[in-house]
């Protein structure tokens, strides 16, 4: 009986140790979060297509300002799926700072995003979220 109860005692006891680091080992593989940083990480969660996403941007120059800017973003390919989910659309420059941001209810598979005037020179990165 007494040997029952050390083996008892030493699988919990190794489950205490091994648990937690396991749990430690998952955290940190979130790639954008580290253990003592405030953070956050991109993750797919859902899909509603499995079909490729079509992107397309218009540019129109703008000869007060000089330069061309980005004034829409368009999608099709979404899938019926995704008709009636609100398509958020930022376009941020270098640093992370938001350019334009712009919403667009999906109908029929497409949604297309307008903005005002994004110096398209600026944007370098695009983050799209589709919320049903």
């Amino acid at each position: 009986m007494k040997r029952a109860r050390q083996s008892v005692l030493l699988v919990l006891l190794v489950a205490g140790v091994l648990v937690p680091g396991a749990v430690a080992a998952q955290a940190a593989s979130l790639g954008g979060v580290a253990g003592s940083q405030l953070g956050a990480d991109g993750v797919v969660i859902a899909s509603c297509t499995t079909a490729g996403v079509s992107v397309s941007y218009t540019n129109t120059y703008s000869a007060v300002q000089a330069r061309f800017n980005t004034t829409s973003v368009a999608f099709s390919g979404l899938g019926a799926g995704c008709d009636g989910a609100t398509l958020t659309v930022t376009l941020a420059d270098g640093s992370g700072g938001v350019l334009a941001s712009g919403s667009a209810v999906v109908e029929f598979g497409s949604a297309n995003v307008a903005y005002g005037q994004a110096d398209s020179r600026r944007v370098q990165h695009v983050a799209v979220v589709v919320a049903m």
